[in-house]
């Protein structure tokens, strides 16, 4: 979005942010107001019988740092990652593969 000139928020829960830092190994997250891509955490907050949405933390970062987490990920074998969606097909359908 910096070519258009415009910000992206995303507004995500605490847990969902943190899989995601993990799961693309996200690194220089500290806030910036100047850069594009903007995350506002929150959790939820009981309130009798409702939740509320808190923010808990705000962080940010351009997307070339975005670009280079996603295209520098380790890719596993092709018989490890057969292995793994075969036992995720038998998981969902419980089908027998053979």
């Amino acid at each position: 979005m910096e070519k258009w000139n415009k910000n992206i928020f995303w507004i995500m829960q605490k847990f969902v942010y943190d899989n995601m830092v993990n799961r693309f190994r996200l690194t220089g997250l500290d806030y910036n107001a100047n850069h594009r891509t903007q995350y506002h955490i929150y959790d939820l907050a009981r309130n009798s019988a409702v939740y509320n949405l808190e923010v808990v933390d705000k962080k940010s970062t351009t997307i070339s740092n975005l670009l280079r987490a996603f295209t520098h990920q380790p890719t596993p074998s092709i018989d490890k990652f057969v292995e793994v969606l075969e036992s995720k097909i038998k998981l969902r359908l419980g089908l027998i593969i053979e």
